[in-house]
């Protein structure tokens, strides 16, 4: 799903896109082909170079063999990853875009589970992505969750992720 959201007040556009990959056998092949239909998607439907916003469950994690094709895929048509996450790797790549980070160490995908999940490391161990082009500034990258002190969810769980969200800023 896509959309062309247009700010009130100065006029400034940005392209954003919703995506839920599938799953499904060959793996590897299957996300390396939906990521790239996403690529095709905006290049056919933002010939004007708007800035890009693309967020979902890529169903795909960092860790995953041969490698998480998404980032080969997404970073080949020049789309960063706010938070620095690269193939096979816990550490925060000096790529990262976000200025500031927020309730990372918990991970996307909670699995209806009453105890948040807490990852071993800064970028968790997430399949949900926030991806942008060089047109966009990320303020705020945050994982979404409500919880007491024993870290418990606090109220009702309305879905197996947390949300991840971003702040952001189109440059001028």
């Amino acid at each position: 799903m896509w959309a062309i959201f247009t700010d009130s007040q100065d006029g400034r556009q940005l392209f954003a896109v919703s995506t839920h990959l599938t799953v499904g056998d060959q793996y590897y092949e299957l996300r390396q082909n939906q990521t790239q239909q996403i690529v095709d998607l905006i290049a056919e439907k933002n010939p004007s170079g708007l800035p890009v916003v693309v967020a979902g469950d890529f169903n795909s994690g960092k860790a995953y063999q041969p490698s998480n094709t998404i980032y080969d895929v997404m970073r080949a048509a020049g789309y960063r990853d706010p938070l620095g996450n690269t193939n096979n790797s816990w550490a925060v790549d000096s790529s990262a875009s976000a200025e500031h980070r927020v309730n990372l160490e918990y991970n996307t995908f909670n699995g209806f589970e009453t105890r948040a999940r807490v990852a071993k490391y800064a970028n968790g161990f997430d399949i949900d992505y926030i991806w942008h082009n060089s047109a966009v500034r990320v303020a705020v990258s945050r994982v979404v969750v409500n919880l007491d002190a024993a870290g418990n969810f606090i109220g009702m769980i309305p879905t197996d992720h947390n949300m991840l969200m971003a702040t952001i800023h189109l440059k001028s």
